[in-house]
């Protein structure tokens, strides 16, 4: 089955018991089930890039950042998809976190988040990265701060 319908038919039951425009959500994956390939999505704004090969890129959408619409679950928008065999790192940032960036520089963030956890186990990772988005520099920061890194 598909992925992302299995995604979209999921939210869609769980929270059939609202109103359409009350569960507005955006979404982004990244899975690498055993032995088969890496699968990253993103479904509104927000961010997925990853490395492969040592070069760092990021997962392109029809989002457009100036026209300040949002691709939503269960509202029947396109998901831009990325499969690759295999990834050494992806990292996946929710608007919040995106949208404080300067265009086509997240190759920067990735650097400083590979700089910071390489190395470290899951727990310092995790510790690190909540203390970098307590101290996020962004104007007001009060939108939804989220970064997660999967190495596949």
């Amino acid at each position: 089955p598909d992925l992302t319908a299995a995604i979209e038919a999921i939210w869609t039951l769980t929270l059939s018991a609202y109103e359409s425009d009350d569960i507005g959500a955006t979404c982004l994956f990244s899975w690498a089930p055993t032995g088969g390939p890496v699968l990253l999505g993103q479904l509104g704004d927000g961010m997925v890039c990853y490395r492969h090969g040592g070069r760092v890129s990021r997962l392109r959408t029809m989002h457009s950042r100036w026209l300040n619409l949002t691709a939503t679950l269960g509202a029947g928008h396109d998901w831009s998809i990325g499969r690759f065999d295999q990834l050494d790192t992806v990292v996946l940032a929710t608007d919040g976190v995106a949208e404080d960036l300067i265009p086509d520089h997240e190759v920067e963030l990735f650097a400083l988040i590979d700089q910071d956890v390489a190395g470290v186990g899951r727990r310092d990772a995790s510790a690190r990265i909540r203390k970098g988005l307590l101290n996020w520099p962004g104007p007001g920061a009060t939108d939804d701060l989220t970064l997660a890194v999967h190495w596949p």
